[in-house]
């Protein structure tokens, strides 16, 4: 990332914020993050779990804000739901999704522009979206 402006992160998933705040802490540009996840208790607690759950969803947020403002950093979080632990998700992605994809019942559309495998793509693909697309999905295989 050495001579490059990076353009803020996106956090998915279990540790990523943290590692978005780390590497956003060593780069030039717009230090921002957008989670799209909350911390989980891992694993799952089995006694007065809505106690556990928010006490730990509370002090990561305050360790996570006091981070994040130390570094300069601006956060906001995206929040649509959990589709993990609620069957939902495993019902579309695991039941639905793969069926109705292979006979073409659903259709992934539109085709994705894929612009290269690896984390070098990475800002070759901001490039080509900040050129600006239109319904079009810009792909970095990873």
């Amino acid at each position: 990332m050495q001579g490059k402006t990076i353009g803020g992160a996106f956090s998915i998933g279990q540790g990523a914020a943290e590692a978005c705040l780390d590497v956003l802490n060593k780069c030039d540009g717009d230090k921002a993050i957008a989670m799209a996840t909350y911390p989980s208790i891992v694993p799952p607690p089995k006694r007065f779990v809505a106690l556990q759950t928010a006490f730990n969803f509370i002090s990561w947020n305050i360790r996570h804000w006091i981070t994040s403002q130390a570094r300069g950093i601006r956060t906001k979080s995206i929040w649509g739901g959990s589709l993990i632990d609620d069957g939902i998700g495993k019902a579309i992605y695991q039941d639905f999704l793969p069926e109705t994809l292979a006979n073409g019942r659903f259709i992934a559309a539109p085709e994705p522009h894929v612009v290269g495998r690896g984390l070098e793509h990475v800002q070759p693909a901001f490039d080509f979206q900040k050129k600006g697309v239109s319904a079009t999905k810009v792909v970095v295989s990873l």
